[in-house]
This record gives structure tokens, sequence and C-alpha cells, in this order.
């Protein structure tokens, strides 16, 4: 895109568009940065999105400020992939040095498509960004190439549908060109991870962990929505005692059962559902201490659920994990997720 305006672009997605960055996060932005008087500016100004907009037409390091910002954001959505290579990080090398991951993170390009990323190397994995632009909004894209394990993580934020355009099927699209490009340029066969499976064994595996001293799990569910044997649905959404509505009652029932048998029975056949039941969604709560939490627990709630998108030869599907949103969720937060699902996969 010849002729593009980094700043009118930024401008117009801060004030405008609420993924990019709303004001809870547009506060922890500023907090960040090494502006003189920005506590000031912050009281006087009382709408934080307003005073990066004024930084933003004084200074033209703001700018940067905000593309690095791009990589630690928080990011709604996420797809994992796994690949089979055993030397990604040569390969990243090998792209850079022919100039199709662009290196130089003060001189970004903004695309329309998948073309260019840019690139920044964290302890724990090396992170792409697409930065794409639809309807005058910057819309980053973030791959995660992970150095511990050969998966591969997209991120990106939910979008209004009035910008999807004719492209309805927009957040299966993404992945399936991004998934292309890494193949194309990498040279590797990339596939889905069984997400929704990991999720499952953790799911189950949770409930069977007892609460020992009314100490706080850190795996918790809050929703599932499963297709039994006999195409039967069912939806449940946990209740605050942690339980599973009709599911849960029935176990509980069989406390007051006066056949051994029959409580066997009831509670075997509630096993085999759990078990063999076809997962569309779960969510679980996710209970971790971080460096920004000041040592004390903080929630994290992702929900993982079965998406369906038309291919030539015919419906297919990909698990799309959904990070409920959060002021305090960020990079660090999301790859923490990330790192367990990976334990299962």
């Amino acid at each position: 895109m010849l002729g593009i305006n980094k700043k009118d672009i930024l401008s117009h997605s801060i004030t405008n568009e609420n993924y990019y960055i709303n004001d809870g996060r547009a506060r922890k932005f500023i907090a960040a940065t090494n502006w003189p008087n920005k506590d000031q500016i912050a009281r006087e100004s009382g709408q934080p999105k307003n005073v990066i907009l004024r930084k933003l037409d004084e200074e033209e390091n703001v700018i940067y400020e905000l593309e690095n910002y791009e990589y630690d954001k928080y990011y709604k959505y996420c797809v994992i992939y796994k690949h089979e290579s055993n030397n990604i990080e040569n390969l990243i090398d090998s792209l850079c040095n022919n100039n199709l991951i662009n290196t130089n993170r003060f001189n970004e390009t903004y695309l329309s498509n998948i073309v260019k990323p840019t690139i920044k190397e964290f302890d724990d994995s090396f992170d792409l960004k697409f930065s794409l632009i639809r309807n005058k909004f910057k819309y980053p894209v973030i791959v995660s190439f992970f150095k511990e394990n050969s998966l591969i993580a997209v991120k990106y934020s939910s979008i209004g549908e009035n910008n999807f355009g004719e492209d309805t099927n927009f957040y299966s699209n993404l992945n399936y060109k991004i998934k292309e490009w890494i193949q194309e340029n990498f040279n590797i066969i990339i596939t889905k991870a069984e997400v929704m499976e990991a999720y499952r064994n953790i799911f189950l595996i949770a409930r069977k962990t007892p609460i020992i001293d009314n100490s706080q799990k850190e795996i918790d569910s809050f929703i599932i929505s499963a297709t039994d044997l006999r195409q039967g649905s069912t939806a449940l959404k946990i209740t605050d005692e942690n339980d599973l509505p009709l599911i849960d009652s029935f176990a509980k029932l069989t406390d007051k059962f006066e056949n051994e048998n029959d409580k066997i029975l009831l509670l075997s056949h509630i096993d085999s559902f759990l078990d063999e039941a076809d997962y569309n969604k779960i969510g679980l709560f996710w209970w971790a201490k971080f460096n920004d939490t000041r040592g004390h627990k903080t929630q994290i709630k992702v929900s993982a659920e079965n998406k369906d998108y038309p291919h030539s030869s015919g419906m297919k599907k990909y698990c799309q994990l959904h990070f409920h949103s959060n002021n305090n969720l960020n990079r660090n937060k999301i790859n923490y997720v990330i790192s367990k699902i990976a334990e299962y996969l």
C-alpha cells in the first residue's frame, strides 16, 4: 500500500476500534512509557486514549512505541498449529537474510495482505507480526514460533462485522492465508494441533482433582457444549459451586442411594458420557501467579471452540481459543496457557 500514513492509520485505530487498545490498556501503555509529565497529562486528560493521540501528534517515536506494544498486547483469539521442523531458528534466519521477514522494527511495513512480517525474538518464542490494514484500521496478527516445542500460535483480535466486507469467513480465511504463507516460505508442513482433545483431557482431569484445604485449584471449568453418542446435544454452564447442572446433581443424589450397585451404575453412566462425548466447546479458568500480579494468583478465562469453515473438499474444522477480555491479559499470560495446553498435545 503506497503512500500510507502510519500516524493516520494508528490515530484512526485508537479512536475508533476498541480491539486495538481500550482505556484500561491505554493506561497501562502510558504507564510503561518514558514520557515526561505523563502522570500530569493523564490526570488533565481523563481519557488515556486522548493522551496517546496527543503524543502521537507531537513525537514520531510514539509510532514505534505503539508498534512495539502490539507484540505484547491482548489478542482475543488464537489457533495453534504443529510443525515437524527441528531447525525453525535456521529457517527464520534464512528468511530474514532473504528479506522475506523484516528485521528492522523501526521501519515496519503496513500492508493489506499477508506478505512480509516483522520479527521480534523473546525468551520463549520468535514472534512474527503481520501489520494488516482493513478499512483504514490497523489489524496486527502475531504468529509465535515456540522454542521449546513444535507449536505455532496465530493470535488475532476480534473485528466488527462491518469490517468483514464480503469476507464473511474472515477468521478462518485469515488462518488459511497465514498457514499458506508459512508453508510456502518455510517449506514445511503445518497441521492443526488437537487442542479440543487436549482441552477435553484437561477438563476431565480437573474435575477429578480434589480441592485441598479450600485452596484454589489451578484449573476450573465454566462451560461445556457436547454431543453424545446418540447425537444428543448438551450445553452446560458451570454453577458458582463449580458443578455441572443436572450431571453433578445426579451424582450427588447417589449419596442417598441405599443400593451400592445402583450408585456405581449411575456414576458409571455419568463418567461414560463425559469421557465419550464429542466436545464442541469447553471453557476453563486458569489460575497462576505472574510478575505483574504481586504474588497473587490471577484468573485467565479461556474457551476452546470448534469452528467450521468451507473448503474445496468440503467443510473443515479448526479449534479457536477465545481469551475472554481482561485488562491484565497480555502476551505472557496468553503464552502461559498455550504452554500448559502443549503438555497435553
